[in-house]
Formats: structure tokens, sequence, C-alpha cells
């Protein structure tokens, strides 16, 4: 997978935050246990928009949410982070708000919010722009939240999608890019698994042994270039609690 062009402007840095279950042999890691019969870790990726490599990776057991190992990540203030919506925890957004970090990431569709100013108007595919109060309930109450909602047309889905940051400079039509070139983790995650696969057919059946074959891949990023830049993926596969 070739590093992408640097479509952007803005002198931000900018990351993908994702997180992928790779099955594991329950018998040998008896502490990897994901369903009933089913073992499993959770690889926790963010790749560095610049060259698209990787800046920090950390395995854990599949079961752990991806938000749990979300709060534990450090940014710079002003970064932008662009993450599913496995990552929309109201009290981590703030955080990330409060810490100087941008995020973009999609609006769950059970989200209560009221709308509270119009943003740019609709063009082309941004079928709307507008900032929107969000308050949560429970816990992440916070009379205070306001957002800003960005809805988008895919084409190629055929459908609309509803995009969250915390920025108010940046253009709609940028918002929405950002977005789209999170999709960059996802083919470095299919790589992964496709090496694995490949790997793990060359060796005698009752030896297959996947550690080496998918965590040797990761420091070399998604750009397939040699660089380590502190990808912290620890060489054998032990547990970890996270942070």
């Amino acid at each position: 997978m070739a590093a992408p062009k640097k479509p952007f402007r803005f002198k931000n840095k900018l990351y993908r935050l994702d997180a992928c279950v790779m099955d594991l042999c329950l018998s040998m890691y008896d502490w990897a246990k994901f369903r009933r019969t089913k073992g499993a870790v959770k690889l926790h990726l963010r790749l560095d928009h610049d060259g698209c490599l990787l800046s920090y990776a950390v395995i854990i057991e599949g079961k752990t949410h991806e938000i749990r190992m979300a709060r534990a990540l450090q940014l710079p203030a002003g970064a932008i982070v662009a993450m599913d919506r496995g990552y929309v925890d109201y009290l981590f957004l703030d955080s990330l708000t409060e810490q100087g970090v941008f995020f973009v990431t999609r609006l769950k569709d059970n989200a209560v919010f009221s709308f509270a100013g119009q943003g740019s108007a609709p063009r082309e595919d941004i079928l709307a722009d507008e900032w929107i109060d969000l308050p949560g309930s429970g816990k992440s109450h916070n009379p205070q939240r306001q957002l800003r909602r960005v809805v988008v047309w895919d084409e190629v889905a055929g459908q609309q999608i509803v995009l969250l940051t915390n920025n108010r400079k940046l253009s709609a039509v940028t918002i929405a890019a950002i977005y789209k070139q999170r999709w960059q983790i996802e083919l470095f995650f299919k790589a992964l698994k496709l090496s694995r696969f490949h790997r793990s057919k060359q060796r005698k059946q009752g030896q297959a042994d996947g550690r080496r074959a998918w965590i040797a891949s990761c420091p070399r990023g998604a750009g397939g270039g040699g660089a380590e830049q502190g990808c912290q993926v620890p060489y054998r596969i032990d547990r970890a609690t996270p942070g």
C-alpha cells in the first residue's frame, strides 16, 4: 500500500486511530479468551498521515474495548485524529478538546442533540454543516458541549455519512476528506491479515504459530517502508493490562 499524497493545506499533524481483532489459538493462549471457543487479541494502531507510518501500536486482549486504550494515548496539542464511532465516548471527546486536540469521527445513530447554529451552506456532496448541542446523559452529561455536525453524501455506498468534529476552522469539505483518509488504516489491517494468512499456509499443520507472522509486519508501516517510529509492539504476545 503506497503512502498517500498530501491533499491537505493545514499544517496540523494528522493521525488515524483504529483497532482490529486478530484470531489466536485458544489452547495456546488461554489468557486470550475472546468467545466461548475462540481466542483473539486486539491490535490498536495510531497511523501517522505523514508517510502513512505507524506511530503507536499495542496488543491486548480481544475483549478490551477501543475506548479504554484510546484514553491512554498521548496526542500533541493541535493534532487532528480521525477515528470511527467506536471511539465516540463523550468524556473522551471532551478530554481531547481540553488538550487542544481536534477529532473527526462519526455521530452515533442514537445520539440525542439539538440544533445550535448554521455552518457553511450545502454544496456538492456536503448536505449539511451545523453546530449542535450534544449534552449526553448520566456521567457524560455536559450541557455546555457543542460540536459540529457535517453530513456528507457517499456516492460509492449511496448513503449519508454523519460526521462529528470539534474543529471550527476547517471547511466541511476538508472535514469530509480527513475522515475519508481514515480508510488507509483499514487497508493496512486488510494487508496485515492477508500477510498473516499467506505465512500461516506455509507452516506445517500442527506447528502453526502465528505470533511472528503479523507482529513482525507491524513496524514496517502502512507505506511498506522499513522505518520504525516508536511503534510499541512487543515481539512476543504477552498479556497486557490497559492503563
